[in-house]
């Protein structure tokens, strides 16, 4: 009842009509991108944060690993990381991968927050970071990334990429892009 799937009458429950999975006009990929972006940015961090998870679950599943772990600890007292994921591939070798979400419209990610999540990512014995936004990486912050083996950054564009590779909220036609409002609803 309280995700309105299913309606009291007062005599019984009973399933509501199915929801509207998609947005009515597809757009062109430029112009999609940027209001895909501004719509993360309006759903919020917690949004962000679980859609981010599921991004790199189902990525990582196309890419063919196996994820054992996919969950978003994000909060006050998460350590410095929103999203952890384990993932195994065909010969037995085990990643563990934190993640770090940051929703912005416009502000950069400095130097010194890559830093704080790759000590956080050390601290916490992550054999892979993520440090993923919604914005863009200041190019200090990106030159530090470059120099890492075993982190990397995505920024909007990066994000956009990987939403069009996985088709994970998004659905593509010939006419463009639609959001899948049954993943951009709250």
């Amino acid at each position: 009842v309280k995700n309105g799937e299913v309606v009291y009458d007062g005599n019984g429950y009973s399933l509501c009509k199915a929801k509207k999975t998609t947005s009515a006009k597809p757009m062109a990929g430029e112009p999609f991108k940027k209001e895909f972006l501004a719509r993360l940015f309006r759903m919020g961090g917690p949004f962000f944060e679980h859609f981010l998870c599921n991004l790199l679950e189902k990525y990582f599943v196309m890419t063919g690993r196996t994820v054992t772990v996919c969950e978003v600890t994000g909060g006050s007292a998460d350590g410095g990381v929103d999203v952890i994921v384990d993932t195994r591939d065909d010969l037995g070798f085990v990643e563990h991968i934190l993640v770090q979400a940051k929703c912005r419209a416009r502000a950069h990610v400095t130097e010194k927050e890559v830093r704080e999540f790759y000590g956080a990512m050390t601290a916490q014995e992550g054999s892979r970071g993520i440090y993923a936004t919604t914005s863009v990486f200041h190019p200090g912050a990106q030159k530090l990334l470059d120099s890492l083996d075993n982190c990397v950054g995505i920024d909007g564009d990066k994000l956009f990429e990987l939403v069009d590779r996985t088709a994970y909220g998004v659905i593509k036609s010939r006419g463009g892009y639609r959001f899948d409002e049954a993943i951009f609803t709250k």
